[in-house]
């Protein structure tokens, strides 16, 4: 199962992709007009919603949950299934998706001039302490919420936990994807002034022995031994 990355494929470019049941479902938008749409094993249906653009995508029980914006004022929105619901707060713009049993949380930010990073759980907001804090990536396991990105005019890197910053020591540091297993936190990107590529286990970092790697996502599967 995967989130955020970006291809291009012609007239075609990806914003999400999720495999469940080894059913591989994508979004993104396609053709001249740049419509929204989600593939569900190569078979596309278009997105409800004029002007509808799709930044983030999960996928439970078969049910495609999708987030981005809608209408001619950009509305932030979430699609569950064939349901479409916008967001009650002023420029809200989710980039992030998930679901942890019955619950679906979305991340992203609100305001226009100031902008504020947050989370809605069903629907209901709520900010991140920090300024000029950004959401790069959200994972849930058993009810409790983990988020990495950016905080601060210097943009220093930091994950959350149900709220509560820890900062990522490392210097010049960007985190872009993360995976939580059995209590563990996986997160990826690159830092220092030269972007090596790396990703960190409970804070640890392992840098990528290619001068020319960039890791954009993480996941971790059970050992087969």
């Amino acid at each position: 199962m995967g989130r955020r990355p970006s291809h291009n494929y012609g007239n075609s470019s990806l914003t999400g992709l999720f495999i469940e049941d080894d059913v591989v479902y994508a979004a993104g938008r396609t053709g001249l007009l740049n419509r929204a749409v989600v593939w569900t094993d190569h078979k596309s249906e278009r997105v409800a919603g004029s002007g509808a653009t799709v930044l983030g995508l999960w996928v439970d029980d078969g049910r495609p949950h999708l987030v981005g914006t809608s209408g001619f004022t950009d509305r932030g929105t979430i699609w569950v299934g064939d349901e479409r619901n916008t967001f009650g707060e002023a420029n809200a713009n989710a980039t992030n998706v998930t679901v942890d049993g019955d619950d679906v949380y979305a991340a992203g930010t609100i305001g226009n001039a100031v902008e504020f990073a947050g989370l809605w759980k069903n629907g209901v907001w709520a900010a991140l302490d920090q300024s000029e804090a950004k959401v790069n990536d959200l994972f849930v396991s058993d009810g409790k919420v983990y988020m990495v990105g950016g905080y601060g005019l210097a943009e220093r890197a930091g994950l959350w936990v149900d709220g509560e910053l820890t900062p990522i020591d490392d210097v010049g540091v960007v985190v872009n994807h993360l995976f939580v297993e059995d209590g563990v936190v996986y997160f990826a990107g690159w830092s220092g002034s030269q972007s090596v590529a790396a990703y960190w286990v409970d804070g640890e970092r392992v840098d990528v022995d290619d001068p020319n790697a960039e890791v954009h996502l993480i996941f971790v599967t059970a050992d087969p031994a």
